[in-house]
């Protein structure tokens, strides 16, 4: 069961994730509509290749501050953390300066090299930011890092949309990063109450660098599957389809993010707490996993059935072709989220290593499709990348059945009357909505989400009874 504590924590992270995931959002939906597909493509390659580079320099650090429950060494482990990321961060944007050129060259667009070198700074910041942030959630210090999110977040976007109706393009999205990352960090320094030291305890290093290797390892693989789709089609496509699939991607996981992004911190720091209790662990993660999956599988089954709508209405004519982005990505990331808690869960109960493994044997068979598929068309990567996630959910409950006694029937069973509610209300929707008819299209939404409560409260009234007392703050 989930204390007042979480609670609390969830109200602050999610606040902090309006904050983050709902204002760029909203500036980035005022960004496409003055900037192209292409010019979003471009800053797309830039942000996977600095994404990769951030992984070097963090080194999984961070998650040993929050999982280590001997507050005696919190000092030491701090201060390991901030000097070992700043040098490895300046060392990680030498590299990238210095290959920069073949970096574009690969990608067949050599205007990304420029793009890198300043982009990159991003790199030198993050250490400045990475400590305090992860003190702060091991202490769920959510209400402080929400003043950092709110700052970062409507700050840069302003800066972005103002450069980008002043003709400058790519460069006023590349900036505006660059000012949140820079804002973010000033705020978590004056809000924090840590400062370093000067020591550095070298058997303490060893020590994180131990845990650190297997979250760094799990990063590395993360990364291919958060921006493997992104190399492949930077390779095969032109900026213009990067752009479309960037973008549409943002704006799915930008609307997903308001219900997930907030939960993550707050669950990993609460798994931590309760790690070795193994029942309660399973316990807590099959109703978290319940009420994420209770509000994001519908959100992704009414934005696939409205994706045409959402593109003229949003996007406007020179965004054609993600419709078909928005839809599919939706479907895929909804059903990702089934088992969206279940990494966390492992890393905070002490085995990072599991993502690892799960993400290791998932690498090939993901790598075969993309390149497979990215060479039929845009629509097939689009629909390839959507199966793909399907075959994965059966790698992860594998796992979770072996160390958390979370197998396939209890995972599905767990969400039975949410999957099959959707199933009906998504074979009756689809063929009533008239894409031509805005107000009887948002008519019939509105009926199938009365429905869809209406059953959800019918056949599983427990649930709904200890979500609803979970919200007005009692002790669930």
């Amino acid at each position: 069961m989930l204390n007042n504590q979480v609670l609390q924590s969830f109200k602050w992270s999610a606040l902090s994730e309006v904050a983050s995931k709902v204002l760029p959002p909203l500036f980035y939906i005022i960004s496409a509509r003055l900037l192209t597909p292409d010019d979003f493509g471009i800053v797309a390659i830039s942000s996977m290749i600095v994404a990769f580079a951030s992984i070097l320099w963090e080194a999984g650090l961070s998650k040993a501050i929050i999982q280590n429950q001997d507050n005696n060494k919190l000092l030491q482990m701090s201060n390991i953390v901030l000097y070992s990321n700043i040098v490895l961060s300046v060392v990680v944007y030498i590299i990238l300066f210095v290959f920069s050129y073949q970096i574009a060259s690969f990608f067949n667009d050599i205007r990304v090299s420029d793009v890198l070198k300043v982009s990159g700074l991003s790199i030198i910041i993050g250490p400045f930011m990475s400590v305090q942030t992860a003190l702060l959630q091991k202490e769920f210090g959510f209400k402080k890092l929400f003043y950092s999110r709110i700052v970062g977040a409507l700050i840069p976007g302003i800066v972005s949309v103002i450069m980008a109706y002043l003709g400058f393009g790519y460069w006023s999205l590349v900036y505006g990063s660059i000012v949140s990352f820079i804002l973010q960090a000033i705020i978590l320094w004056l809000v924090s109450d840590w400062r370093p030291s000067l020591e550095y305890n070298l058997q303490t290093a060893k020590e994180m660098f131990n845990f650190s290797k297997w979250v760094l390892f799990s990063a590395l693989l993360s990364w291919f599957f958060a921006w493997g789709d992104t190399f492949i089609l930077g390779f095969f496509f032109s900026s213009h389809e990067l752009g479309l699939y960037r973008t549409g991607n943002y704006f799915i996981s930008a609307i997903f993010g308001l219900i997930t992004t907030p939960l993550i911190p707050v669950m990993y720091s609460y798994f931590s707490k309760i790690q070795d209790n193994k029942d309660r662990v399973r316990d807590t993660l099959l109703m978290s996993s319940k009420t994420v999956s209770f509000f994001i599988l519908p959100a992704g089954t009414f934005l696939f059935i409205m994706q045409t709508q959402i593109s003229d209405i949003i996007f406007g004519d020179k965004w054609t072709g993600i419709a078909s982005v928005i839809g599919l990505l939706s479907l895929q990331q909804a059903i990702s989220w089934i088992i969206g808690l279940n990494t966390t869960a492992f890393s905070a109960i002490g085995k990072p290593d599991i993502e690892s493994k799960i993400n290791f044997i998932a690498i090939w068979y993901y790598l075969a499709t993309y390149l497979i598929f990215a060479q039929i068309s845009f629509k097939a990567f689009l629909i390839a990348r959507l199966i793909l996630t399907m075959c994965t959910i059966f790698l992860h409950i594998f796992f979770s059945k072996k160390h958390l006694s979370i197998g396939y029937y209890l995972t599905f069973s767990n969400i039975k009357y949410i999957l099959f509610t959707l199933l009906v209300i998504f074979s009756i929707t689809f063929y009533l909505i008239d894409t031509t008819n805005i107000i009887f299209t948002f008519l019939s939404i509105f009926i199938s989400i009365y429905i869809y409560l209406f059953i959800i409260y019918k056949f599983d009234k427990p649930f709904i009874n200890d979500l609803f007392k979970f919200l007005k703050n009692q002790n669930k």
